[in-house]
């Protein structure tokens, strides 16, 4: 009797701790789109036409709800890896299996990203392009623009 209500205790401890931090997750995430509205607000600076900033906002759009999708599944799989490995007796050939799918997930983010930049950089000419990619790099390497604009 002792071993079935530590178990319930067990499952129930794991139930509220999921719960805990897939809403400080889900937190996180929502805070995390509000920065990358701010990121991607640098396309003013690009002296794009009205006809451009349509299409462009339109694939930001569609990548926005792909990620939103992709970053659910990336969360959900990650939850079932952590809730795999809080069973006393893991079954190793499953936790393989899930994080083989959480990579699955995580590369289609990735090649998405890469087909949305490639949309964009498709949509512009070479020298909105060229800021484009200059400040794409100032943000993936944390680069700073100085005041001699070096």
């Amino acid at each position: 009797m002792k071993n079935k209500e530590l178990k319930i205790l067990l499952v129930a401890s794991i139930a509220l701790n999921l719960a805990f931090f897939s809403g400080l997750g889900i937190k996180k995430f929502l805070n995390r789109d509000k920065k990358q509205e701010t990121v991607l607000n640098f396309r003013i600076d690009l002296d794009i036409h009205q006809n451009q900033k349509n299409h462009l906002n339109t694939i930001i759009k569609q990548f926005r709800l792909h990620l939103i999708k992709s970053k659910q599944d990336i969360l959900e799989k990650r939850i079932e890896i952590i809730e795999e490995l809080s069973d006393p007796e893991v079954d190793f050939g499953v936790l393989k299996t899930k994080t083989q799918e959480l990579n699955k997930y995580e590369n289609q983010m990735n090649n998405t990203f890469v087909e949305t930049l490639i949309n964009i950089n498709n949509l512009l000419d070479e020298k909105q392009r060229l800021s484009f990619l200059l400040k794409l790099s100032q943000n993936w390497f944390f680069m700073e623009e100085t005041a001699d604009g070096k």
